[in-house]
């Protein structure tokens, strides 16, 4: 007999758009092909705005009403990625290159949100955007060789975010909950 969790994990990012995506995500299906890192599948290419946090699971219709209650603020903007990059030996990502609206989404959604998430994650959250192609998994002398092939593949995309959207794990990947458009550009 399996116990059923009492929480749900949930995360709010910003998508690339599909095309982009796909293309992210298939890097990290190579790195999985060719080294076996498997933890980053779990989840589409995005930009984290707020970091996994923990919901009852009685009250998941509440967490999506109040993620949809948001008042965006914010319009689409175009964000360009360019190369990779890694945070220590753990986490190797592409590398966007944002302007100043997604510090400004991620302030105010995180405010917005700060009454729902636990004390340690407000106070522990820093961001760093960033699309994580592997992570975790990562077998930190094989790093050297990764940075060097991607870094030949010398990537660069510009890609439209036109909406925000909320993830809930279902056990054993993430899928989306919940999206909110952004407001058009004039």
């Amino acid at each position: 007999m399996s116990i059923k969790p009492q929480t749900q994990l949930y995360f709010i990012a910003l998508l690339p758009e599909p095309e982009i995506e796909r293309e992210l995500y298939q890097f990290k299906i190579d790195l999985f092909e060719k080294y076996g890192y498997k933890v980053s599948l779990k989840s589409p290419a995005h930009i984290t705005l707020i970091p996994p946090f923990s919901w009852s699971i009685q009250q998941a219709e509440e967490i999506r009403k109040i993620f949809l209650q948001y008042s965006v603020q914010s319009s689409s903007f175009d964000i360009n990625i360019q190369g990779f990059d890694t945070f220590g030996d753990k986490v190797f990502y592409a590398k966007p290159i944002c302007p100043q609206e997604i510090f400004d989404l991620q302030k105010d959604i995180f405010q917005y949100f700060k009454p729902y998430l636990s004390e340690k994650l407000q106070n522990q959250f820093h961001f760093r955007p960033h699309i994580t192609i592997a992570n975790r998994d990562i077998v930190s002398n094989e790093l050297p060789q990764i940075i060097a092939e991607f870094n030949a593949k010398s990537y660069y995309r510009q890609t439209k975010v036109s909406e925000i959207t909320m993830f809930r794990h279902d056990g054993s990947k993430w899928v989306i909950e919940s999206q909110l458009p952004l407001k058009s550009r004039r």
